[in-house]
């Protein structure tokens, strides 16, 4: 399986606990519906332990394969996800597949 994650932060004057409420409720409710989705994490910045976080928000999807991840971007449950209110609110979001080894 591969891990895929997407890391970003919320343009100024986005209120965070919108978007928090608005990412769980709606923007991950529709998208968890995609075909040939393994597993859907989504995460948030509550503290900082040390230093001024770089991101506010990290997404880990986990795919079988990245030829079922392209299938999925070509599928109508992709094609009609559409969520202006999500994408008009980050800026500078990378996205990059993971190779995960888990220790313990």
């Amino acid at each position: 399986m591969l891990k895929r994650v997407m890391v970003f932060r919320l343009k100024a004057g986005v209120d965070p606990d919108e978007f928090w409420k608005h990412w769980q409720e709606v923007h991950a409710e529709q998208y968890r519906k995609v075909p040939y989705l393994q597993k859907y994490v989504i995460n948030h910045v509550v503290e900082p332990i040390k230093g001024e976080p770089v991101y506010w928000g990290l997404v880990e999807t986990w795919w079988a394969s990245k030829e079922e991840h392209a299938k999925m971007e070509q599928s109508p449950q992709f094609k009609a996800f559409n969520d202006p209110y999500f994408r008009e609110r980050i800026e500078g979001a990378f996205a990059a597949w993971l190779e995960e080894k888990q220790i313990k």
